[in-house]
């Protein structure tokens, strides 16, 4: 086993992050009673579309995400895991002037990363401090019109996201003390970058590899083909398309965890009418699995996450409907449903942790509301169905 210990000021505390390489983490391979928890918060609205959209969670259970309020503003929320809510804006941000602030992820010390935007402005990334503190991200020389965005954060506090300027977005990181670096993947500079081409990096690990989608400029008669990357914490791009995809234009959005797998959608087939997803894992020494959705082999899944163990979440369509489902798929390749109330209409796995806690939404069709859940785990031959 090798220890890898790395120490780092937030918010004026010193902590020290351990890593443990090519272990899984203790607390990820205890078997507990599987349990499904729903949850609102105390500002959520009851109006229809109202109710709070979890987007995160980390390993100790604090959830951040949006909620619409009782006032049909949008804001960002974080969620203890006493269950205690906090809701904020980004700086300069007015819900009441059609501002919304969208976080995308929190790391194991409470830090949190996204997006916000005023009514009518350009979208800015931010990144709030477990005190409070929210900071906006700069570009450096940025125009007025730059539209910035943080999807990933690790648990040393390196974010990762894009920015799009005249049409062509770039990947970069910006790290703890505030230091930002573009990353964009080589690739985009082989043709000349046209318009939606570029680089955009979904998700970062604790090593510093960073996963994500390509998008490069390849001329007539198609405009761009999209491939996924890995960059390697040495700045390598290694680039791949799933087997199984339709030619060079499948990838759809790409995660890595600490042990170098990758998990994400891509374009299985196409049917007449739309094209089909599904999703992949990718293991470090380059080999493919892929998964379908269960309920038929023209309705599409979507990975939205994974974690260390390489159990992932997302949603696939029913068998009947154009609505969506919450699923886990675990890292023997069982893939089940997470199931809600018969009132259920529709649901989302938005992220898990590194003990398999899923975090996600689903939608009462009596209410026409948004509601928050957790869902803990059972080893997958424990018992064949999520929803015991």
């Amino acid at each position: 086993m090798r220890i890898s210990i790395h120490c780092q000021k937030i918010a004026n505390f010193q902590v020290c992050t351990v890593l443990f390489i090519f272990v899984a983490l203790t607390l990820s391979m205890t078997a507990s009673p599987q349990k499904l928890t729903m949850f609102d918060l105390p500002n959520a609205g009851a109006a229809p579309g109202s109710g709070p959209q979890p987007t995160g969670i980390n390993i100790f259970g604090a959830i951040t995400g949006i909620v619409v309020d009782n006032h049909n503003y949008l804001h960002g929320f974080i969620r203890t895991p006493e269950g205690e809510s906090t809701l904020f804006d980004a700086p300069g941000i007015d819900p009441q002037q059609n501002g919304a602030t969208i976080p995308t992820a929190i790391n194991d010390f409470g830090v949190i990363v996204g997006w916000a935007f005023p009514d009518g402005g350009p979208v800015s990334a931010f990144r709030r401090m477990p005190d409070g503190t929210i900071t906006t991200i700069k570009v450096p020389g940025a125009t007025p019109y730059t539209q910035t965005y943080l999807y990933s954060i690790n648990d040393f506090g390196v974010a990762t996201g894009k920015f799009d300027s005249n049409g062509i977005m770039h990947a970069f990181r910006y790290s703890l003390d505030g230091k930002f670096t573009e990353i964009d993947d080589p690739e985009v500079g082989m043709n000349p970058p046209i318009f939606d081409t570029g680089t955009i990096p979904y998700s970062i690990n604790n090593h510093g590899e960073i996963a994500g989608v390509v998008l490069v400029s390849i001329g007539s008669p198609f405009p761009s083909a999209n491939h996924g990357f890995l960059r390697t914490r040495k700045g390598e791009f290694i680039h791949f398309d799933v087997p199984e995809g339709i030619d060079s234009f499948s990838m759809i959005n790409a995660y890595v965890n600490d042990r170098g797998v990758v998990a994400g959608t891509y374009v299985a087939q196409q049917a007449v009418d739309h094209d089909v997803t599904a999703g992949f894992q990718r293991s470090p020494d380059g080999s493919f699995i892929v998964f379908a959705a269960p309920t038929g082999p023209l309705k599409n899944l979507w990975v939205n996450a994974l974690n260390f163990e390489g159990t992932t979440t997302g949603f696939f369509e029913d068998a009947t409907t154009i609505f969506d489902h919450a699923f886990v798929r675990f890292d023997d390749g069982r893939l089940v449903p997470i199931r809600f109330p018969s009132s259920e209409e529709e649901s989302v796995g938005a992220a898990i942790n590194d003990r398999g806690i899923v975090v996600g939404w689903w939608f009462d069709s009596t209410t026409s509301t948004y509601h928050g859940y957790t869902w803990s785990p059972r080893r997958p031959d424990e018992n064949e169905h999520a929803d015991d």
